[in-house]
């Protein structure tokens, strides 16, 4: 665009871990892709949880309130507060989930390479069905997920929520980042226009 070099990544939430459904083993998974092991990755797993789902203690309007929805993240950022949760682990698992639909597990037709690197597809058979997928024209079954395939992985809709980044890099090498989330989902009026969710700017 002009005199700079957008890179454009757009992913349907169904192919990213949601941090409001997944079971704690899932959870587990994507934490010891961020590097945790044992006692630590299972307490943080647990936190997350709670966090989500607060104890009436925490939350005593739930308790009083037994008809409105159940506690749950509202963004990406709010797992930031869960105790035990530092910047760098945040920094490593930020890019592969999400807290904007109900579908439960990954899609595997619509996981980022990283997720499913991180689910725990051998490296090499990630790239190659990655590679695949993409050729996938357009009324064609797509490509089977490998044999080695994690349990959380299973082929589903799409959420029509995306999470949409787009990086620029000018001549002179500066950079700036823009992510935003879209919801294409139709209305209770039946439109179908996108609702902006969320918007980040970053550099």
């Amino acid at each position: 665009f002009g005199d700079a070099k957008l890179r454009i990544r757009m992913t349907d939430a169904s192919g990213l871990i949601n941090l409001n459904t997944a079971d704690p083993e899932l959870l587990k998974a994507l934490l010891t892709a961020a590097g945790l092991e044992g006692r630590d990755r299972d307490r943080l797993a647990m936190a997350i949880l709670e966090q989500r789902n607060p104890t009436e203690s925490q939350h005593p309007v739930a308790r009083f309130n037994p008809g409105l929805p159940p506690p749950r993240l509202m963004s990406i950022e709010e797992v930031q507060q869960t105790p035990g949760m530092t910047p760098a682990i945040y920094a490593r698992i930020a890019g592969l989930v999400t807290v904007f639909s109900d579908h439960q597990g990954v899609n595997p037709l619509l996981a980022p390479l990283p997720v499913l690197r991180a689910l725990g597809m051998d490296e090499r058979a990630a790239a190659d069905y990655v590679e695949t997928r993409a050729r996938v024209t357009t009324g064609n079954l797509p490509p089977p997920v490998p044999a080695s395939r994690s349990p959380f992985l299973f082929p589903q809709d799409r959420a029509s929520v995306y999470h949409v980044t787009v990086a620029a890099e000018t001549a002179t090498g500066t950079t700036a980042t823009v992510t935003a989330v879209l919801d294409a989902r139709r209305t209770t009026s039946g439109d179908y226009l996108p609702r902006l969710l969320v918007w980040r700017d970053g550099h």
